[in-house]
């Protein structure tokens, strides 16, 4: 009878590891989202108030959002085969 509960406790708590894991994933992917809309907006409007024309993927901002985009890649992919 101990032997079930302690089993029945490993799957709720892998069920629950997963959940917290794809809730996890799914907030960087917002947070990734948002912060790629901030930075189109931001852009948008620096290109409106100032003189200069704006190269796209030249900026540091989007340089570094690409770097971090990459990286949660790699992690989502090395997240869900382990």
């Amino acid at each position: 009878m101990n032997i079930i509960k302690i089993m029945t406790m490993k799957k709720i708590l892998k069920i629950v590891i997963k959940l917290i894991h794809v809730f996890t994933i799914n907030m960087i992917h917002i947070i990734i989202i948002i912060n790629m809309i901030y930075i189109l907006i931001e852009q948008e409007y620096e290109q409106e108030h100032s003189g200069k024309i704006f190269l796209g993927l030249s900026s540091s901002k989007y340089i570094l959002f690409n770097n971090f985009l990459i990286l949660f890649i790699f992690l989502d992919i090395y997240m869900i085969r382990a």
